[in-house]
């Protein structure tokens, strides 16, 4: 059954002509300037400072400390500073998704998993499915017809071959016992009836070899999927997709580390990091060790 499909035009959409009111533009260097200066302050103490000693490391304590509220206060100020524009920023978002979800949903991947978009994928891999069932069903019979032919002509071929190898030795014992009477008028009529039957069966044999090179010519089609058009010049094509499963660890494994070991490497760390942090502390092939880093605390 065909779709008539009617081709709307487009509403031009003016960014911006449904958004609310205007938010206000923000001078971010004016409304960071004390930020700043302060900021710069504790670069220059950071930078003079050397923990030397008891005085010393109870001075940097407190400027470690001093540092880590200014950039506290940096980051409170930037989340009040951004609340507003990331609010409109999800109305936004909300408003322009909803709209897409009339016509598409979409998964993390990016893959279409429902909407009207979603069906008329499904029923276009359906069509083509069945027509690749198709082409199977008529190239697994193309290749038996292939086979039979073959099969007849290599039969027809030993037939010609035994029946002249019995006339020579028909032949043969003629001239064995018919002795002096066997003339050249024998021999050259029993080399023309082999002549005569050769020339038949080379005929036969060439009819055969224009059937195959026909069948085989009808096989290479069927053998392409063929793109299905529509009439505004849109098209879908049959792409083949492979996956991979794993049937051998082992070898699997063996296989990606002469292909990329430190990948490999990477993800096992990564994995034993993760067991490491769960409290285990004897892994297979693997050393656990401990360092300590400082932590400021506030009173």
């Amino acid at each position: 059954m065909t779709n008539q499909i009617d081709m709307f035009p487009a509403a031009e959409a003016k960014i911006g002509h449904n958004l609310g009111p205007e938010l206000p533009e923000i001078d971010l260097d004016g409304w960071t300037d004390s930020l700043l200066l302060r900021a710069q302050v504790l670069v220059e103490q950071a930078a003079n400072t050397t923990v030397a000693d008891h005085t010393s490391v109870q001075e940097a304590t407190l400027l470690a400390g001093l540092i880590r509220d200014h950039v506290d206060l940096i980051e409170a100020e930037r989340k009040e500073t951004k609340a507003p524009y990331l609010a409109k920023t999800r109305e936004i978002d909300n408003k322009y998704n909803t709209l897409k979800a009339m016509l598409a949903l979409y998964n993390q991947k990016g893959a279409v998993v429902s909407g009207p978009l979603f069906n008329i994928l499904r029923q276009i891999k359906a069509y083509q499915d069945e027509q690749q069932r198709i082409q199977e069903e008529e190239q697994r019979r193309i290749q038996e017809e292939l086979r039979r032919k073959r099969e007849e002509q290599e039969a027809a071929a030993r037939a010609q071959r035994e029946k002249e190898e019995a006339l020579k030795r028909e032949q043969a014992e003629k001239i064995r016992a018919e002795e002096l009477e066997q003339d050249e008028k024998i021999r050259a009529e029993r080399a023309a009836q082999i002549r005569a039957e050769r020339e038949q069966t080379d005929r036969e044999q060439a009819e055969r070899q224009v059937e195959i090179e026909k069948l085989e010519r009808q096989a290479d089609h069927a053998a392409a999927p063929q793109p299905i058009r529509s009439v505004y010049g849109v098209s879908a094509h049959r792409r083949p997709v492979y996956k991979v499963e794993i049937v051998d660890m082992t070898a699997a494994l063996r296989w990606c580390r002469k292909l990329n070991e430190a990948a490999l490497l990477a993800v096992v760390k990564q994995i034993y990091e993760a067991q490491v942090r769960a409290g285990v502390r004897d892994l297979p092939g693997a050393k656990v060790t401990s360092d300590s880093a400082p932590v400021i605390r506030r009173r």
